[in-house]
């Protein structure tokens, strides 16, 4: 069934167009494939799939996988991030149908139990929404739809915060054609930086706001005008 679906929503498709042009001896298709059956059956380690992949189910993949193989796997997919998260979305929305006219994101944080960041461009110390301020982090944004289907996700620098985030959503989201979207985000996101760019080419947007005074009464109309259509 997960065989099936890799190939109705045009991974392999996609992956194909991707290594055509690359000469790799590693099966990046297979491994990828590999770590996304294992994560949906039998989450572990990056270590313990190639012995599950091996002695625990049939994947239909021809080559034994070693570990070395989903590392470099996971190389090639940071590398054509954008083109493959793209494809596989718009995949899914023609077979679910899916409306795209309103888009929620919002971002968390995971923190690595390590002295220092290093040369890391991503890796960094900021505010840990897990209370670990004294570990180096990324931030990891997530998009959705009003059903909750997730439409593109990224990795952020860990210092980078919400607020500043908006901007590269933006850029990265112009080619995508999705048409007349509404972007709702939380009260971390609001400033009138992001007012301004959410409003770019006549944009629209839902961002929070605390409710005390003036904002309570803004919450109100906005209420009224959604209502009204």
């Amino acid at each position: 069934m997960l065989k099936g679906l890799w190939k109705r929503i045009g991974i392999d498709e996609c992956l194909t167009q991707a290594l055509k042009d690359r000469s790799f001896t590693t099966p990046i298709a297979d491994a990828l494939f590999a770590l996304v059956a294992n994560r949906a059956l039998a989450l572990c380690s990056k270590l313990a799939v190639e012995e599950w992949a091996a002695k625990d189910v049939h994947l239909g993949i021809e080559e034994p996988l070693q570990v070395q193989h989903l590392y470099r796997s996971m190389d090639f997919l940071v590398e054509h991030d954008d083109a493959i998260q793209k494809k596989i979305f718009w995949a899914v929305a023609n077979l679910l149908n899916l409306t795209v006219d309103l888009l929620f994101f919002d971002t968390t944080n995971t923190y690595f139990e390590m002295d220092g960041p290093g040369d890391s461009e991503l890796l960094a110390c900021g505010k840990s929404k897990h209370k670990r301020d004294d570990c180096p982090q990324v931030t990891i944004g997530l998009a959705v739809t009003r059903e909750g289907i997730p439409v593109r996700c990224w990795v952020l620098p860990g210092n980078q915060n919400d607020a500043k985030c908006v901007d590269q959503i933006q850029k990265d989201m112009k080619d995508w054609k999705l048409g007349h979207v509404i972007w709702a985000m939380d009260r971390g996101m609001t400033s009138e930086e992001n007012r301004k760019i959410l409003q770019k080419a006549g944009g629209q947007y839902i961002l929070g706001e605390k409710l005390r005074g003036p904002h309570l009464n803004k919450l109100i109309l906005w209420v009224h005008y959604i209502k009204k259509g």
